[in-house]
């Protein structure tokens, strides 16, 4: 994946992360799969990358047509079967190391409904809980079943791609999400803007946005 000032990898190696969250659609279809996997075996992490699924990884785009592939996690799953990658879906991932314990856990709601949760964890002591879906729909689930967390992570909008002042008002898909930090009560829900693109490949007024976070 090439950007303008540079190759993702190295983009992302500079900051000599602890942790990667992709929060799902690597690619829009089979024929990008390779490549982008490829690119995300090059990034360097201390500990782990870890993915939640997102739903091209259950379909994929032909032109403006969307068409379901029930395959499509096997495959990602089998491609980044590597020691510092995991896909998470409805899994968990824990840090337990230098006096500090963190809890990452990855929803699979790729399928709205197919999110589930293992509520043992909520008896478990932690020092910081990270969860983390494709779509931002998954805080309903998280509010209904009073799931506690401190960082909520997701992507799924694109930020609609093409911002177009006045008409994004009149006609924007998910108006009802914000964009980049939300804070409420010492929670922090994070939807981020993303590097892909969807059907069109191209962004206007919509740059493309890694986040970072630092844990002291």
């Amino acid at each position: 994946m090439l950007f303008l000032n540079g190759k993702l990898s190295n983009i992302i190696n500079k900051y000599e992360l602890d942790y990667l969250i992709i929060t799902g659609d690597l690619s829009n279809n089979i024929f990008q799969h390779k490549k982008i996997v490829e690119e995300i075996k090059k990034i360097k992490v201390n500990c782990k990358i870890l993915i939640a699924l997102g739903n091209s990884e259950r379909s994929e785009s032909r032109f403006l047509h969307r068409k379901r592939i029930d395959n499509r996690q096997d495959l990602v799953r089998e491609d980044t079967n590597r020691e510092k990658i995991r896909v998470l879906i409805n899994e968990s991932e824990i840090y337990n190391k230098d006096n500090l314990k963190i809890l990452f856990y990855g929803f699979d709601n790729s399928i709205y409904g197919n999110e589930k949760h293992d509520f043992g964890l909520e008896a478990s002591e932690f020092d910081y809980r990270i969860l983390f879906a494709h779509s931002p729909n998954i805080i309903k689930f998280i509010e209904k079943n009073h799931i506690k967390y401190d960082l909520l992570l997701a992507g799924h909008t694109h930020i609609n791609q093409i911002n177009i002042p006045i008409v994004n008002k009149l006609k924007n898909k998910y108006w009802y999400y914000h964009i980049g930090l939300k804070v409420t009560s010492k929670k922090v829900f994070c939807i981020s803007r993303g590097l892909g693109t969807s059907r069109l490949p191209l962004r206007i007024n919509y740059f493309p946005g890694i986040t970072i976070f630092n844990f002291n």
